[in-house]
């Protein structure tokens, strides 16, 4: 292994930029069979999943911040499923990597902390280093993590639709720095100390989200009285089909990317409570279709299937558009506001009706939406007054979101700074 000059770039290049330098005490190797044994993993369709048996680590078991874990939503697949399965078992040190992904996250990278009883899929390679008097595991995963964050396989990758792909052979040929072992092995342990160290800061900021997110809910439990208890003078109790028109099920059509007809709205379309009409689909349908199902401002559609089942949008200001068969359409007309119906349905009061006891998927069809209580007061002044309430608590609470997410951007740049800093020989 030959030395390289003073402060020479490593000659891994994307989009006019240098991966790192290096000092000159350092080697530079290759990737290969020489130093690593890399195996590739196994394909097994989901029709020969179990609930039991040999766990089938896919990408993500393995996480964004290097480790590789077992997750309750793991693979199994039969124990017989491939004769010599065991070949596939990972050994502490083994580095999984993940070879196929999103462009975002093709390269993700993990160190195996323990002897793991499982196999894993053709999307996954196995590094296994032969001599670890020349390189320490860890040294390698860090390595490949700090590649990983600073976009050299998703500049290098292979692309196709939805998904990229970073071959063996190309891997095979990623160059990377080498001291002798005791340096990697000091770099490695200041690493992990600084990583747990930041770790403990985005667990943290993590946490601050979580209260965050549940302020809303807390609040509108706050504002709405309980529909199960006496309400306060003044209050009624209502139904939903009390105060507006039949539920109404949407357009069932293809959506199409050329604009042949109105926006098509489907439950894909609502992402954390808004709608990027720029981005929503067209359909084609008829005059007949397009009057059934034109979106209106006041419109509340809500998701009656999938994983989002329940939630809810208030239609404002929308282009010309009509909304797909999985959502549901309300039409408020008497007593209360559809701002003021859509905030409540927000709260912890109507996800309770509509979420079967012990936690199961909620339901949701226009008969039970149409069953749905809601307390109204009679007094418009006072719906404003919660609205306005709501309005206000929620501008605070994206405030505090938007500075959470730039203290998360700066945990992510920490991490990224102490990687590029290590394999420059500066820590």
């Amino acid at each position: 292994m030959g030395k390289v000059s003073e402060s020479m770039p490593i000659d891994l290049l994307f989009k006019n930029r240098v991966i790192g330098q290096m000092p000159s005490s350092w080697a530079k190797v290759k990737i290969d069979q020489n130093l690593v044994d890399i195996l590739g993993g196994f394909s097994c369709p989901k029709s020969r999943a179990i609930a039991s048996g040999l766990p089938h680590f896919r990408p993500f078991n393995i996480t964004t911040e290097g480790e590789v874990v077992y997750t309750p939503d793991t693979v199994h697949i039969p124990n017989d499923y491939q004769t010599g399965v065991d070949r596939y078992f990972l050994l502490e040190g083994d580095v999984l990597f993940n070879n196929t992904n999103s462009v975002e996250l093709v390269g993700k990278t993990g160190i195996v902390r323990q002897p793991m009883q499982v196999a894993f899929s053709n999307h996954i390679n196995r590094l296994r280093v032969r001599n670890r008097e020349q390189i320490d595991p860890k040294w390698l995963a860090l390595f490949l993590r700090d590649l990983q964050s600073r976009g050299f396989f998703a500049a290098n990758c292979n692309k196709w639709i939805g998904q990229a792909g970073f071959s063996v052979d190309s891997l095979s040929e990623v160059d990377i720095p080498l001291p002798d072992i005791g340096v990697q092995r000091q770099i490695v342990a200041r690493i992990e100390v600084l990583l747990s160290e930041v770790r403990e800061m985005r667990e943290i900021n993590q946490r601050i989200i979580e209260d965050t997110n549940s302020l809303l809910l807390s609040t509108l439990g706050q504002l709405f009285p309980n529909p199960d208890r006496l309400l306060p003078e003044g209050w009624r109790l209502k139904t939903i089909e009390e105060i507006s028109k039949n539920p109404q099920y949407g357009f069932t059509t293809s959506a199409k990317s050329e604009p042949i007809g109105p926006k098509f709205l489907r439950i894909t379309d609502i992402q954390n409570g808004m709608v990027d009409w720029n981005t929503v689909p067209f359909c084609e349908c008829n005059q007949r279709e397009l009057d059934r199902y034109r979106l209106i401002d006041g419109d509340i559609v809500f998701a009656r299937t999938g994983a989002t089942t329940g939630k809810t949008f208030l239609i404002s200001a929308p282009p010309e558009a009509v909304f797909a068969s999985y959502l549901i359409r309300l039409q408020i007309e008497r007593d209360a506001s559809p701002n003021f119906v859509y905030w409540f349905f927000q709260s912890p009061f109507y996800w309770r009706q509509i979420i079967p006891r012990g936690g199961a998927q909620p339901n949701m069809n226009a008969q039970l939406l149409k069953k749905v209580k809601i307390p109204v007061p009679e007094n418009p002044k006072i719906q404003e007054k919660i609205i306005a309430q709501v309005y206000s608590i929620q501008n605070e609470i994206l405030q505090m979101q938007k500075d959470q997410n730039a203290t998360g951007k700066m945990i992510l740049d920490l991490e990224q700074a102490i990687l590029a800093q290590a394999f420059r020989g500066e820590l």
